[in-house]
């Protein structure tokens, strides 16, 4: 029928056409058909995803990881891309492939990840000499520079190069040459604090609180009223932690804790710094001294902490002080009675052989 309303040449060329667009229409919807994924023969239905042909063929077009420089994984699926080319051409994991296409697939690759260059600080040593209660420095020294080159993402340091080497600072520990003594309490404010002060006051002698911040936190009120009599306060740590056996952050950390929190209470930046168990290391000297904190320890420690009675603390004081020295004693940390009936007595035997009780100031200005 249609060749009568139609010439040959057209009915011919109809006819071509119309084969063309059935073959092209079974081409696309002929429900399987047979392509090379990777020079390799598969029987898949048509017009499959990448992503099923994948899934299908068990492949894995996931991206590779990210690696450091070791081998050792950064994260999963952050390296190189998988490659998906059909016919030639990039394709898309949603491009779909048909009879007779070619595909060509690669996993991704894992990547190395970047190495980053930083500046960083060779710290220098810190030399500490001697016996005294104050710690004094004789040669400030000077740190030194590096490149560190660490892992972007890792922050795994792979290398590092000296530019600048540091110079070792000098720390000589000495006495003062005045003819005072000074008292000192630690591990307060506490239950005993109150008495103590009390004495004091009553006696006109002039003291040192090492406080712990933690302490204070409880016992704002006290803190208060120990600047408010004109004693002084000083930074004992947050939690008394043994600084020595302690990273230098969690140094950093007790110091500014602390010092936070009697700013807070009393509104006075603590001057003085008093290591827990009197014990310093390069970096508790280094730390201290970058926070603006002079660091005094103890020349004579009658270990009043322990279970002892009032005399042996006054005889252990009287056994070992000199002129200059400096006393520690506790109002805080575990039960003072001991302490605070020792007091008196402590007060008035030294007075007794002479020695005038002065503050850590005076002592610190005849070093």
């Amino acid at each position: 029928m249609v060749k009568r309303f139609l010439s040959a040449e057209k009915y011919y060329l109809f006819i071509l056409i119309f084969q063309i667009v059935m073959m092209v229409f079974f081409y696309r919807h002929y429900p399987y058909n047979q392509i090379l994924v990777n020079n390799k023969e598969v029987f898949i239905p048509n017009g499959i995803t990448i992503k099923n042909l994948a899934e299908q063929i068990n492949f894995n077009l996931s991206r590779g990881d990210l690696l450091d420089t070791e081998g050792n994984l950064v994260k999963k699926r952050r390296g190189f891309a998988p490659k998906i080319i059909v016919n030639g051409e990039p394709a898309s994991f949603k491009s779909k492939v048909y009879l007779g296409d070619e595909v060509f697939l690669k996993k991704g690759n894992p990547k190395i990840e970047e190495i980053i260059k930083q500046e960083g600080v060779v710290s220098k040593e810190i030399n500490v000499s001697g016996r005294g209660a104050f710690l004094v420095f004789t040669s400030s020294g000077e740190d030194g520079k590096k490149l560190i080159f660490r892992g972007k993402e890792s922050l795994k340091i792979v290398e590092e190069k000296t530019i600048k080497q540091s110079t070792t600072a000098f720390v000589k520990r000495t006495d003062s040459r005045e003819n005072g003594v000074a008292l000192t309490f630690d591990d307060g404010p506490g239950r005993y604090t109150i008495e103590v002060v009390s004495i004091l006051k009553q006696y006109n002698v002039p003291a040192t609180f090492f406080v712990i911040g933690k302490a204070v936190r409880r016992h704002q009120d006290i803190a208060r009223q120990i600047v408010s009599l004109g004693f002084t306060i000083g930074n004992h740590t947050y939690s008394h932690a043994k600084l020595t056996e302690t990273d230098a952050l969690s140094i950093i950390d007790e110091l500014e804790k602390t010092e936070d929190i009697v700013i807070r209470a009393t509104g006075i930046k603590p001057k003085w710094f008093r290591p827990p168990e009197l014990q310093i290391n390069s970096d508790v000297v280094k730390i201290s001294s970058a926070l603006n904190y002079q660091i005094v320890l103890a020349a004579v420690d009658p270990s009043d902490y322990k279970k002892t009675t009032p005399s042996a603390i006054v005889n252990r004081i009287i056994k070992n002080v000199r002129p200059g020295a400096v006393i520690v004693l506790h109002d805080g940390g575990g039960n003072q009675k001991s302490t605070v009936s020792a007091l008196p007595l402590i007060i008035n035997s030294l007075r007794s052989r002479g020695f005038q009780f002065v503050s850590l100031d005076q002592l610190f200005e005849k070093l």
